[in-house]
């Protein structure tokens, strides 16, 4: 594997500025396109940033809460975003001089739980949603019907699972859901969807997984391991993590000042509980998010 140096291409202090002056705004949660950056508040707001200047060109006002999740479609034109039950997808049309438009509200009923992942497939037609119930639901979204509001129905679920939903990752028509006991592969049919597990062994927590674009599965397990498999559930190795984190953290050099390493300290092995799993490039897996 080729060296990687970690760069802090800048300073992100004007994020901050459009809420500098208010102690009661915050930073919920963020998404990332190839050109822009979104910032989800507690208020509701989203603010859409230029990705390389770090300019705000938009801001999107929701009244229904505090953002829990956002995404941004395939290629970037459409943002999906969640506040508890509620799913609204938003054409932000950031570099145009239309006005943004809702696209889609999507209110879920007493039998839905709150929405806890979200994922776009391939073309961005298509919005999957997985539940603290572990319901796993998918929708058309027609940017033809703008500022269409539609209740969930039990028609639209293609998956229950038996618990909570952690991540859902879309590749080829293919859909992983990676819940608190088990991950499942479902191979999205027009009649009738099929389900695979991946493995045998259950497990109990917040564990992630994703797919890359060679429908290789990688899905987290306890004490810092992450099992490879194939779509057809079958467990081909495992990697262990716990040692290869017994290292200092890897230096970031930034463009004012060179980098630090911390000298002296002596680093234990660390067992993680990786939340959430996202691939880059093709079989690299990464981890974003991780508890001790």
């Amino acid at each position: 594997m080729d060296p990687v140096v970690l760069f802090n291409y800048g300073r992100v202090d004007a994020l901050l500025e459009p809420i500098r002056l208010s102690t009661r705004v915050k930073y919920t949660t963020l998404a990332v396109s190839s050109q822009h950056l979104a910032l989800g508040a507690n208020t509701g707001a989203v603010y859409c940033f230029d990705r390389r200047q770090l300019r705000l060109r938009r801001l999107l006002a929701n009244k229904e809460g505090s953002i829990s999740r956002l995404l941004f479609s395939p290629g970037g034109r459409l943002l999906a975003l969640t506040v508890q039950k509620t799913l609204i997808v938003w054409d932000h049309n950031v570099d145009g001089r239309a006005k943004p438009r809702r696209v889609k509200i999507v209110i879920g009923d007493g039998k839905d739980g709150i929405i806890t992942a979200i994922s776009w497939d391939d073309r961005g037609i298509r919005l999957f949603t997985g539940d603290d119930r572990g319901n796993v639901k998918q929708m058309s979204i027609a940017k033809s019907k703008i500022e269409s509001r539609i209740q969930m129905k039990d028609s639209d679920v293609i998956y229950r699972a038996d618990s909570p939903v952690v991540q859902l990752d879309h590749r080829q028509g293919r859909l992983l859901v990676s819940t608190r006991t088990q991950c499942h592969i479902i191979e999205l049919q027009p009649i009738k969807c099929s389900v695979t597990t991946v493995g045998s062994k259950p497990r109990d927590g917040v564990f992630g997984g994703c797919l890359n674009d060679a429908l290789t599965i990688y899905t987290a397990r306890p004490g810092s391991r992450i099992w490879e498999a194939d779509v057809g559930g079958h467990v081909k190795s495992t990697h262990q993590l716990k040692g290869l984190l017994a290292v200092a953290p890897a230096v970031i050099w930034g463009t004012k000042s060179d980098g630090v390493e911390d000298g002296g300290r002596v680093w234990e092995p660390q067992s993680l509980s990786f939340h959430e799993l996202h691939v880059i490039k093709l079989v690299c897996c990464c981890v974003v998010r991780a508890t001790w």
